[in-house]
């Protein structure tokens, strides 16, 4: 038997320290020091003690970790593995940016709207991709829905807004035919948390400089 955590729960390293992030709960967590340790002996394979392997079965009884059939796997794959963006995309302001503006601000209000409302269900439904059908699509640029984003966010604050904003952008991406993931990161000491959009190495709608302070827990 292998152990993998449970759907709905992702998990990343910062400073060897385990921190996970419940989507079904909408809640980051981190484990006591005897079940983080047993916990990170898991996910780097070193063999565990007795006391150890009580603790992960703990975790199994809480419903953070299953047992899954067949031979125990890497336990590296208990944690989020994506590298940070290297380029980043510069809005590209025109006519078309102009255009955009009023599909992209009603968007920002619905999706701000059913974040205060329904905040768990909109990040299980983050997770489920959609695919549009190619009549659909818009006819815009990456550079061109970058600098109707800045220009919107000089009419909507966009302090604390990186997920209403990361949401719409990725869904615009997508009906205009550029997949991009959603990518949730997180920092420590002090604790803060973080989304963007990113497709390869190509950071999209954000500043590198930015998102470099956060490891990657979660690419939906």
């Amino acid at each position: 038997m292998a152990f993998a955590l449970k759907p709905g729960i992702h998990c990343c390293l910062r400073d060897n320290t385990p921190i996970f992030l419940d989507l079904t709960a909408n809640r980051y967590f981190q484990l006591g020091s005897e079940a983080g340790q047993a916990f990170l002996g898991l996910v780097q394979g070193v063999s565990l003690h007795e006391e150890q392997i009580a603790d992960l079965d703990r975790l199994e009884a809480i419903g953070l970790l299953i047992k899954v059939p067949g031979a125990a796997k890497s336990g590296a794959a208990l944690v989020t593995h994506h590298a940070l963006p290297t380029r980043e995309v510069a809005g590209m302001s025109g006519m078309t940016t102009l255009a955009l503006l009023p599909l992209v601000l009603p968007m920002l209000l619905v999706m701000r709207l059913r974040l205060r409302l329904f905040p768990k269900f909109v990040l299980q439904q983050a997770g489920k991709r959609r695919s549009h059908r190619a009549g659909a699509r818009l006819l815009v640029s990456v550079a061109s829905l970058v600098a109707a984003f800045d220009l919107a966010g000089l009419i909507l604050s966009r302090a604390d807004r990186c997920l209403e904003r990361s949401l719409v952008m990725r869904d615009l991406l997508e009906l205009s035919g550029h997949r991009a993931d959603l990518v949730l990161g997180v920092a420590t000491r002090p604790f803060g948390a973080h989304c963007w959009v990113q497709q390869g190495d190509l950071l999209i709608g954000d500043s590198i400089e930015r998102v470099s302070f956060f490891q990657p827990i979660a690419v939906l």
